[in-house]
């Protein structure tokens, strides 16, 4: 079962997540001092989700951000509440050969241009319409996406998969993330 808890504290799976699910300097920033090194006390009143991924603490979401930003969804990622985001990091991106000029001005997928529609119902395949602190395993939950849902499962070493409808599945690498409207778990895939 995906958990939520009341703070911004992430919950990891300890070193059974698949090793190439993450960068190099991701892996070493978790493992080194734990998951608050990488993340730091979050004391402060929470940002919308725009603001805490881009803010600085997340890292391994630089590529989300920057196609969140290409594909014009800032403002609906931040105002939107009750929405849970499955946020893929930048090694997801990069397994998908997915990526973007430094500007981040084009995207593309293998060579091929990626349009802001292109990548707008690609990342809306992530935004589950629900804001729930116990997504319950097994339940079939609406993405932003017309006609894809996900649905979390959890295996005998208690790691959380997501699998849209379309058979796409990842691993919940960190989940626990909340901001002020939303709450998002970090996923080893682009599904």
């Amino acid at each position: 079962m995906l958990k939520f808890g009341s703070h911004a504290a992430p919950v990891a799976f300890g070193n059974d997540y698949p090793e190439d699910d993450f960068e190099e300097d991701e892996t070493d920033n978790l493992e080194a001092d734990g998951i608050t090194k990488m993340f730091g006390a979050h004391n402060t009143e929470l940002g919308n989700l725009v603001d805490e991924l881009s803010g600085g603490r997340f890292p391994m979401f630089s590529t989300l951000v920057t196609a969140v930003k290409f594909a014009g969804l800032v403002e609906e990622l931040s105002n939107d509440s009750e929405i849970t985001v499955l946020c893929p990091t930048n090694m997801a991106f990069k397994r998908a050969k997915i990526e973007h000029d430094e500007q981040g001005l084009n995207f593309k997928i293998e060579e091929k241009d990626l349009t802001k529609d292109d990548v707008k119902n690609l990342l809306m395949s992530h935004v589950i319409k629900v804001k729930n602190d116990d997504m319950l395993e097994q339940q079939m939950f609406e993405t932003y996406k017309s006609g894809v849902s996900v649905k979390f499962s959890n295996d005998d070493d208690y790691r959380v998969t997501v699998t849209n409808s379309i058979n796409n599945s990842a691993c919940v690498l960190l989940q626990g993330f909340k901001s002020s409207n939303a709450n998002f778990a970090a996923i080893g895939r682009v599904l």
